[in-house]
């Protein structure tokens, strides 16, 4: 999003990427470290975001392994996809990523948004992205792609 280069600081989401049949491709996605319950954890993934050196990241890549969850497909050999429905180019990215290792297909949830975004809350996750199924990539959020938040609250009573 910013436009800086992290393939560096990703060593294992890189080496998942080049093993791709393709040499050219766009994917859409985000990088995520895993606590030890499967679940994304930013604290963890905010130890490796600024390493620079080689050492600590390849020392980091095994205590603190990151995965991309991949979302879109935007472009693969020469075909530019952004065009096409969501729908469409996630059926291109489910043939091209299998879903083992640092590299995960992320499925998309349809008819059950809210059903999902109960089970998103309840796990106490950050929220999730509801897209449009039909829209085309425009590279920025609109009303087809909207982030909705979890609000994460308690209720405390104060006696005095």
């Amino acid at each position: 999003r910013s436009g800086a280069e992290i393939t560096g600081q990703s060593p294992e989401a890189a080496l998942a990427l080049r093993a791709l049949p393709y040499k050219r491709f766009v994917i859409d996605g985000e990088i995520v470290a895993l606590d030890d319950e499967g679940r994304p954890d930013f604290q963890l993934l905010q130890r490796r975001m600024h390493l620079q050196d080689r050492r600590d990241i390849a020392r980091m890549s095994l205590a603190v392994p990151v995965c991309y969850f991949v979302f879109d497909l935007l472009a693969f050999d020469q075909f530019d996809l952004r065009g096409l429905m969501l729908e469409q180019r996630k059926e291109f990215l489910q043939r091209l990523v299998k879903g083992e290792g640092p590299l995960r297909y992320c499925e998309h949830i349809a008819g059950r948004g809210s059903d999902f975004f109960n089970a998103v809350s309840s796990a106490g996750l950050e929220g999730m992205m509801a897209k449009l199924r039909s829209s085309s990539y425009r590279g920025r959020r609109s009303a087809d792609w909207l982030k909705i938040k979890c609000v994460q609250s308690e209720s405390f009573m104060i006696g005095g």
